[in-house]
């Protein structure tokens, strides 16, 4: 069980338990905004919603344009675990974040005193989600790296941190990917992963790590690094690299993988110890594509 299953387990006595199933297997059905029994119905007098900075004269926010991605995340979690965190964290004072006139970079804005369903909130999380770039692991993105790095003197906690990453984990899984024959991710676990992890390809310095820096992340696509690397690990690792051929075919020829096949030639010092065993793996893929 997930820890994003514990979460929406025990915040909700309409869930569903979740017990012995895979992430594959997760589904979350959002509550009804109207409904008297959910904890963010905006008519419910006895709920304050999440106040976050007491500020005075915020602005409405404007209509929403949902950002890509926006309907894989799940509302209910972010208004019940991750917007509380980041008003906590102090992310929503004058001095940083705060709709109300705070320094928010032309990044992350937020209003506080929000209800579910409301305005404000979804503005919130819209804005939220514009930092999250779920063709890379959920934890290697501008706002994960933000959200943890104690700037300005703010910080999510360790296990607010968490919570975060497992709302951001079950949108990733939550993303269409084409069924390939179960072999070919096992042959990327058992033989393509680990020529990887020889080559140095997930360094620091590379593809393996968290951060590069500005916004987009100049790193085509991110993985995980070797190490304590879950079975989940694994799979996000898998599901990275097949998104990423299909974005290559969308610009390229059918055939022409340059971007994988140029891990065979040494750039940057690293060189695949058996680039025929890669290149006959990314033709398995593309067939499994063209299926």
């Amino acid at each position: 069980m997930t820890r994003l299953s514990l979460l929406i387990t025990f915040s909700f006595a309409t869930a569903a338990a979740i017990a012995g199933c895979s992430i594959d297997d997760i589904v979350i059905e959002p509550t009804d905004p109207s409904d008297p029994a959910n904890p963010g119905n905006p008519s419910d007098p006895g709920n304050p919603g999440n106040p976050g900075s007491p500020d005075a004269g915020v602005p409405e926010p404007p209509p929403l344009d949902p950002a890509p991605n926006f309907d894989l995340f799940d509302q209910v979690v972010f208004f019940e675990v991750v917007e509380p965190a980041l008003f906590d964290s102090g992310c929503a004072t004058t001095n940083c974040h705060s709709a109300s006139g705070g320094v928010s970079f032309g990044l992350l804005t937020l209003h506080p005193n929000t209800q579910f369903g409301s305005a404000e909130m979804l503005a919130n999380m819209n804005s939220v989600i514009t930092l999250i770039n779920l063709d890379n692991p959920p934890e290697f993105n501008y706002f994960a790296h933000f959200a943890r790095d104690a700037h300005r003197g703010f910080t999510l906690t360790p296990d607010a941190f968490q919570n975060t990453v497992d709302w951001m984990t079950d949108a990733f899984f939550r993303q269409p990917i084409p069924e390939l024959d179960p072999t070919i991710e096992a042959s990327y676990v058992d033989t393509v992963q680990p020529l990887l992890d020889q080559a140095g390809c997930l360094n620091s310095g590379c593809h393996g790590a968290a951060f590069n820096g500005g916004l987009p992340d100049p790193t085509p696509f991110k993985l995980i690094p070797d190490g304590d690397r879950t079975d989940e690990d694994n799979q996000i690792n898998f599901r990275v690299v097949v998104s990423s051929i299909q974005n290559q075919l969308g610009v390229n020829d059918a055939r022409d993988l340059s971007l994988f096949i140029r891990s065979t030639d040494g750039h940057t010092g690293f060189e695949i110890a058996d680039p025929d065993l890669l290149e006959g793996w990314l033709n398995e893929v593309l067939a499994g594509l063209a299926e």
